[in-house]
Parts: structure tokens; sequence; C-alpha cells
């Protein structure tokens, strides 16, 4: 189950930067700590053209990790990463100005 869950994600990661090949560069693009804020996600989140998906998927590992995820943790399923979505969209959309790495913090 681990396994189809890397490949799922890792599957979806890649078909969205082949997809985004092509296309001008875009700063936004990036996910700097320092300046990439809620706004910046919820604008990403609205345009549904995979990228916000990208930022979730890396956001749930910064959340994962921040919490020790190791070898003895309960298995990451699809529902987690979802759950980890929804909270961060919704944090996200009630203080657009909030950093984003802030925002994930703040996820439970």
């Amino acid at each position: 189950m681990k396994n189809l869950l890397i490949l799922s994600l890792a599957t979806m990661i890649s078909s969205t930067l082949v997809s985004l090949q092509g296309q001008a560069y875009d700063p936004e693009g990036q996910i700097d700590p320092k300046t990439y804020s809620c706004t910046h996600h919820i604008e990403i989140v609205e345009l549904e053209d995979g990228r916000s998906e990208v930022r979730t998927v890396w956001a749930h590992g910064y959340y994962s990790a921040r919490r020790g995820v190791d070898e003895n943790s309960a298995p990451v399923t699809a529902q987690m990463v979802v759950d980890c979505a929804q909270q961060l969209e919704r944090i996200c959309r009630e203080n657009p100005s909030k950093l984003f790495i802030t925002a994930i913090k703040e996820v439970q």
C-alpha cells in the first residue's frame, strides 16, 4: 500500500511537471519559505492546473517531517494527504497574508 501511494504521488508529480514544460518560467513556481504566502497558494489552487497538488505533496512532506515520521510511524494514506490539503486551504483562506510555511505548521 505504501509503495502504491508513493508511486501514485510520483506519477502525479511527474505528469504535472511534464504538462508544465514549455511554459514560460514562472517565479511563482518556486516555494520560497520566506515569501511564498497563502495568497499565492490560493491563487494556484484556483487555477486547477495541477501545481497546487505538487505544493500539497511538498507541504505534507514538510508537515510529516516536523512530526517525526519514521519507520515506526503509521502508514501515510491518501486520505491523510487530502485532510492535510483541506486544512491547509482553509487556514490559507482565513488568513491570505500568512506565509505558506506558517500555515503548514498550523495543520493538525
